[in-house]
């Protein structure tokens, strides 16, 4: 009898397991996750990839102040999107769920791209700001503990807040993000036509976080500032800003402080893009600043992060 109640058991945990892939392709990157999920319990058992595919779709459109991709960003597009459906058959995905941001909802082309990769049984969404910051908050699932928190997404084309309060989701919906921020610095901090901000004056670096602090404070909603000044709660950073930029450049796991943040980034000013190395040596630097800003328009002095985007969100059921 026992030996039957196990049997029945393993199939009913087994018909619960499921492979699944959730890709967020963001404006500079497209991020990969494969994983083993019980959708019963909806809930992820055990991470089997994580990949990161550099595309610099925003950049591209900024570069060129355009308002459609370039033929050269749409064939490196399409050899990601390739690439990632090799590794969904290696890895007998039986669920795909992908979406689309900033970079994509901006560009007049951007459905060329989205049918190619259709039909490598991609099926992606370009989705709203809303439902970005909506699926952000879902993605943050895996680090928020019993206390409050306001989850913090800053990618390369768009930066969202999002906070719960009485059932309902407080969403802010920014412009200023990791590569319309360095293209301020260059264009009007430094008066440059350099795509890089690399290195950056101490007159430099001081410029861009008053310009950064001066936007949070005039750009996000009073109440959701008042929240965040005056309440005790946690706020969780997702996207490669919090992750790459900042927590591995420093060599941190799960939080950093302002304090760390504004000491690091003194270290860092000085560096070139050679010297930093890496895919977006480029935004580096700025990207320090941007946060710094925020940082202290909000009253922020503690950012809890890790290796979370869109793609973790997708994972779930709900």
């Amino acid at each position: 009898m026992k030996y039957l109640l196990l049997l029945i058991s393993f199939g009913i945990y087994a018909n619960c397991i499921e492979t699944r892939a959730g890709i967020d392709i963001g404006s500079g990157a497209s991020k990969l996750k494969i994983a083993k999920v019980d959708k019963c319990k909806d809930k992820i058992e055990k991470l089997l990839l994580s990949k990161d595919f550099a595309v610099e779709y925003k950049d591209d459109l900024r570069s060129r102040n355009k308002e459609s991709f370039s033929k050269a960003i749409i064939k490196k597009g399409r050899s990601a999107f390739k690439e990632i459906s090799r590794i969904l058959k290696e890895f007998k995905v039986q669920t795909t769920r992908a979406v689309a941001t900033s970079a994509f909802r901006t560009s007049t082309n951007s459905g060329a791209l989205v049918r190619y990769a259709k039909s490598l049984n991609i099926p992606i969404e370009v989705i709203s700001q809303d439902e970005e910051a909506i699926l952000g908050y879902k993605s943050a699932r895996a680090l928020a503990s019993a206390r409050d928190y306001l989850v913090w997404d800053i990618g390369g084309g768009s930066m969202q807040m999002s906070y719960k309060k009485e059932g309902k989701l407080l969403i802010y919906k920014g412009k200023l993000a990791s590569v319309p921020f360095r293209a301020y610095v260059t264009k009007f901090v430094q008066n440059s036509k350099k795509r890089s901000p690399n290195p950056m004056s101490a007159k430099d670096v001081q410029a861009s976080i008053k310009y950064a602090r001066d936007y949070a404070l005039r750009d996000i909603d009073k109440e959701l500032q008042k929240i965040i000044k005056n309440q005790d709660i946690d706020i969780i950073g997702i996207g490669g800003v919090h992750s790459s930029a900042i927590l591995e450049s420093m060599g941190k796991e799960g939080s950093y402080t302002y304090k760390e943040l504004k000491s690091f980034l003194e270290a860092r000013k000085s560096l070139t893009d050679k010297e930093i190395g890496g895919k977006y040596a480029s935004t580096s630097t700025s990207n320090l600043a941007l946060v710094l800003g925020f940082m202290q328009a909000l009253d922020i002095k503690k950012v809890v992060g890790g290796k979370l985007n869109l793609s973790d969100g997708l994972l779930y059921n709900k």
